[in-house]
Order: structure tokens, then sequence, then C-alpha cells
């Protein structure tokens, strides 16, 4: 069984990306991760795709930030909101109260979900 996972929004394939190792994914800042799994014999799973998100991080980005794909500034947050002294100083705690739903379409390989789910770990403790 083997992972190939992609940090930089595009889609892994068979050929493609970056060999899962049981020394894990590192992420040490704001990350999208990419990964499918494949077997010699057997169709090779559909990509999977999660965030991890570090708030410090986004507190700071900008609107110049190059994200995944190209995306805009329609994307980013509004430094002048984000750092300013009126909302800058509960920005994080105001953030973490947001309610937030994830929707996921379609089944995950419990291996690859697996390994999906240790990098989550890895990233939020990190994170304290």
């Amino acid at each position: 069984m083997t992972i190939r996972y992609t940090t930089n929004g595009s889609a892994p394939s068979t050929t493609s990306g970056i060999v899962y190792t049981p020394l894990g994914v590192p992420i040490a800042s704001t990350t999208l991760i990419r990964a499918i799994g494949y077997r010699d014999g057997f169709e090779p799973t559909e990509v999977e795709t999660h965030s991890y998100i570090f708030l410090n991080q986004i507190q700071a980005q900008s609107t110049n930030s190059n994200w995944a794909g190209g995306s805009s500034g329609n994307y980013t947050l509004v430094p002048a909101i984000t750092q300013s002294p009126l909302y800058g100083p509960t920005f994080k705690s105001d953030l973490l109260g947001v309610p937030t739903l994830r929707g996921h379409a379609g089944a995950c390989e419990p291996w690859l979900l697996h390994a999906l789910q240790t990098a989550t770990v890895l990233a939020n403790n990190d994170e304290r």
C-alpha cells in the first residue's frame, strides 16, 4: 500500500506527489494536503483533501497571499481589520467562536483517513 500526497494544491497520482512515510507529513504552517492511496492490482482511491489552519498565520496574511490554485485577494483577510487596534486583540478568540460545519462527500479509505488524522494531530500539537 502506498500513499502519495501534495502540499501545493495539485492532485497527487500514482506517479506524482510525495510518498508518505511512517515519519508523517511535516506541517509547520497553514497547509492544504491532498492525498491518494494505491496498490498494485487495485484502482487508486479518490483524492482526499484536508486543510490545516494555524491562527497566527491567518491573522497575519495579506491580500497578496498566493494560495493554492492562485486564489485572488477575495479569499484572504483584510489586514486593516484583522490587525486593527479594535479587532486585532480578540481576532483569534472571535474566529474560534464562529460555529463551523465541515462537509464531506464520499467515503474515505480507513488507512488514508488514519494517515490524515495523524497529520492533524501533529499540526494541533504544534499549535499549542
